[in-house]
């Protein structure tokens, strides 16, 4: 098992056992996209309805999330597309807030570059919203 491979079974364990209802997950690009693949593919055999919402399709549009999916986990990818202060996202932040109000889980992918301005802004939206997991 590689260290990407341990990070995915960590994080699975962690969602598992409850110990939070959002993380952020950090690192680079390269990184990021293997992580993603490796979490989606053991999503596949956990107890999760799982929701996609990739932020780098064009056009991409939020009502592309099936609310009738009932999905308790979505896992956000690209938000390093979105400024920080940008309407759409104070309307994914709301979005995943009114979420976790419905027992909705997420798992939100970033790129270090942009986390800071994202998560350690204080007027940013998503300031404090989760966990960080940081990928190294």
């Amino acid at each position: 098992m590689d260290e990407i491979d341990a990070q995915v079974s960590k994080l699975v364990k962690w969602l598992n056992k409850g110990l939070f209802d959002s993380t952020v997950v950090i690192g680079t690009n390269k990184v990021l996209k293997t992580f993603h693949r490796k979490l989606v593919g053991k999503l596949a055999f956990e107890p999760y309805s799982v929701e996609c919402l990739d932020l780098t399709a064009p056009k991409h549009l939020f009502n592309t999330v099936d609310n009738q999916k009932k999905a308790n986990l979505i896992v956000v990818w690209g938000l390093e597309q979105y400024l920080p202060f940008e309407n759409r996202t104070f309307a994914l932040r709301t979005k995943l807030d009114i979420g976790k109000h419905q027992n909705l889980k997420s798992v939100i992918f970033c790129e270090e570059n942009c986390y800071t301005a994202h998560f350690k802004n204080h007027d940013a939206p998503f300031y404090l919203f989760c966990l960080c997991t940081h990928l190294s």
